[in-house]
């Protein structure tokens, strides 16, 4: 007898493909809500810097003003096609 005998399928799962930069994984997400139909003036700034001179560093620190999104600017720098896998990320 399988142990797998009786238990469902999982589905499998699509290969995700790394975006070319945060702000293009940003743009390309679906279901946004309407409040956030565009990056912030200093969303998309830290980004860009980002993007440009941090990506292959160990540890990056985000400082940004209260109100500014730092959630999503760490989400988007960690799938944003430049974190990898075992490299620490501090954002704050």
């Amino acid at each position: 007898m399988s142990t797998d005998e009786g238990r469902p399928k999982f589905k499998s799962t699509k290969t995700s493909v790394a975006q070319a930069s945060p702000e293009e994984l940003f743009y390309k997400l679906s279901g946004r809500a309407k409040s956030h139909g565009y990056l912030r003036g200093p969303q998309q700034d830290v980004l860009r810097e980002y993007a440009e001179k941090y990506r292959a560093a160990r540890d990056v620190a985000f400082e940004l003003p209260t109100g500014t999104g730092k959630t999503a600017v760490d989400y988007l720098s960690r799938n944003g096609g430049g974190c990898n896998p075992g490299k620490s990320r501090t954002c704050r």
